[in-house]
Order: C-alpha cells, then structure tokens, then sequence
C-alpha cells in the first residue's frame, strides 16, 4: 500500500485515469451477495492498454484485444443541449452496420465537444469508434453507463457537425 502511495504522489493529476475493469454482474443466485465478476481477457486488456503488460492469454479477433466489433455495447446520452441528438447518432451508428445501441438518458451538463468513453478501458475500440463518428474525443475512464462498453455523451460539435454535412448535400 506504502508503495502504491509513494508511486500515485509522484504522478501528476492529468496522468489519473480510471477504469472500471471489464466484467459482469453475478448472477441471481449465484453468491449471496451481488459481485462484479471480473472478465480474464478484459483485464489483460487494460493491463496491455494502461501498462504495456503482454496479455499471457490468448483471445480470438475482436475478442477483448481492442478490435472493434459491430456487436459492441453502445450507450447514447445527448449532451448538445439540443433534443433529438443522441436519436440522431444512433441511427448514423446504425447505418455503420452497429447493432447494439441503446439511447440513455440525457447527460444533465452541457458539453461541446462529444465524448467516446471508454468504458471497461477499451482505448483501441474507443478511437474506432470516434473514427466512425468523425468528432469528439476519447474518455478513458469509467464514468459512463455502467451495462455499456462505450458510452457516447453527444456534445455540441455533433449539432455542428452534421449541420455542416446537410448544407454541403
């Protein structure tokens, strides 16, 4: 713990991030209590992605090793401050071939710039994604919809964005 500590005083506090590790809920009745149950191939990820640590097992493409797949969990939260945003992402995600959306509800802050969180430490996934949507920025952190592996928090660069897009059509 000592070492921990004398490590976390010499970084500077841009440098913290925090990731939730890759997982899931147990199951009803599979322990008395409720546990968050740690995916293997999702925590070497983060171990490879945050650390530089060499996964010691072996995952098939697109499993855990930051390929994006189209099956991945994506929440949706406008954020623009403008109704109808995170509707509109949805369907431009959709007509990328994404199928596992879900709108979520509105982030109460208003943001300029959208935010792809990285959700369970995805970064790889995470700039895919941004790549797809064409603005915003990487969030690695675990502050998005806790049942998603990205959280999109749609800010006021999508609006202008797409604005854009529809006067040059």
């Amino acid at each position: 713990m000592l070492a921990l500590m004398n490590f976390s005083r010499q970084l500077e506090p841009e440098n913290f991030q925090m990731v939730m590790l890759p997982g899931r809920f147990s199951d009803v009745g599979e322990y008395n209590r409720s546990y968050w149950i740690i995916s293997d191939q999702g925590k070497n990820q983060v171990m490879t992605e945050f650390f530089a640590v060499e996964s010691p097992v072996w995952s098939a493409p697109g499993e855990n090793d930051g390929t994006l797949t189209k099956n991945v969990r994506i929440a949706i939260q406008n954020a623009s401050g403008s109704p109808g945003m995170a509707r509109q992402v949805s369907e431009f995600l959709q007509t990328q071939g994404f199928t596992n959306i879900y709108l979520s509800s509105d982030y109460p802050d208003r943001l300029e710039q959208t935010q792809v969180i990285a959700q369970q430490g995805n970064v790889s996934g995470a700039n895919q994604l941004l790549a797809n949507l064409g603005t915003g920025r990487v969030e690695a952190s675990s502050i998005g919809e806790i049942e998603s592996d990205f959280t999109i928090r749609v800010g006021q660069d999508w609006l202008e964005q797409s604005q854009e897009s529809f006067v040059s059509n």
